[in-house]
């Protein structure tokens, strides 16, 4: 009886406490958000969940009003980087801006931004026409490289110059889709913020024909996948501006496009991508040219020496 009554009075002494309760409760907790926490990323940047920036300050001015908080701009900073677009954004862009989406997308603009202008009519196919595909710009002497240093300020950054196409790299992973998607859309919905997202995906969907342009553009460092082959990569961009128009008259990288398709179809460099396509595509091809190359000069130096030999002995 003493045994059992002890037993007993232990009991209650063994059960966790309030405290240890709540630790363990939270334990959980931690451990849902750490799992839950890229989709509810993803989920604050979708278009139709959008609630104004300013109730966002609001409320964070009522639940954290503590002067140990940090504030909204520290705590939008630390949310950018956590998505691979965004990571390198030291400051949170100045202006009037609606909602986090509309943040996001002003934190991606360009610092450089080329004025607006009218385009000539003759000039508006040139530069509405896409451009070459990776692979053939490679073989025209379009020399495509990763675009870095201070005058990279955004992945939106592409320039031309002399042959030289600048690309900033950009990591593709499983929610790159949805949040390019979201960007665009939100793009079309507001036109006066511009259609820089817009032309940057119309733009790598005409660099990107296949795998294997993915392919190219990731030994150029200018792409780096976290998708499972080049093929998703290529689908991704493939499909991204369907059934979406890209302004001229508001393309950002209207210069770019039209020096690029420029240099392509020179003359000389049409007849290098021939040359390069047709008999230096694979290493059988190189050898068959290189040896009818040493076949032809090993015939004109007999013929040659043929023809000397044949006036000395006359």
């Amino acid at each position: 009886m003493m045994g059992s009554s002890s037993a007993r009075d232990a009991a209650p002494m063994m059960q966790p406490s309030t405290e240890e309760k709540q630790t363990e409760e939270e334990g959980t907790l931690i451990q849902q958000w750490q799992w839950a926490e890229p989709l509810i990323y993803h989920d604050l940047l979708m278009l139709e969940n959008q609630i104004p920036l300013s109730l966002l300050r609001e409320l964070h001015g009522i639940i954290l009003s503590h002067d140990k908080s940090p504030s909204m701009d520290e705590l939008i900073l630390s949310f950018f980087k956590e998505f691979s677009l965004t990571k390198h954004i030291t400051k949170i862009p100045e202006g009037s801006c609606h909602h986090l989406l509309h943040l996001f997308h002003s934190s991606l603009i360009p610092k450089k931004q080329p004025t607006t202008r009218g385009i000539r009519a003759q000039l508006v196919a040139e530069v509405t026409s896409a451009i070459p595909c990776a692979r053939d710009l490679i073989e025209s002497r379009v020399k495509v490289k990763k675009k870095q240093g201070v005058a990279c300020s955004s992945f939106l950054d592409l320039s031309f110059d002399s042959g030289r196409l600048e690309i900033p790299e950009i990591h593709v992973d499983d929610g790159t889709n949805t949040l390019l998607r979201n960007l665009i859309a939100f793009e079309q919905c507001l036109p006066r913020i511009g259609d820089y997202l817009t032309t940057y995906a119309w733009f790598m969907d005409s660099v990107i024909d296949n795998s294997a342009d993915v392919a190219l553009l990731r030994r150029k460092h200018v792409l780096e996948s976290g998708l499972g082959s080049d093929e998703e990569v290529a689908k991704l961009f493939n499909s991204l501006c369907k059934e979406v128009m890209v302004d001229p008259n508001q393309c950002y990288l209207e210069e770019t496009i039209k020096e690029v398709n420029k240099y392509h179809r020179s003359r000389r460099n049409r007849c290098y991508a021939t040359l390069n396509h047709n008999y230096f595509s694979n290493p059988w091809a190189s050898i068959s040219v290189i040896a009818a190359i040493i076949l032809f000069v090993l015939t004109f130096i007999q013929t040659l020496y043929s023809m000397c030999d044949s006036c000395y002995k006359a």
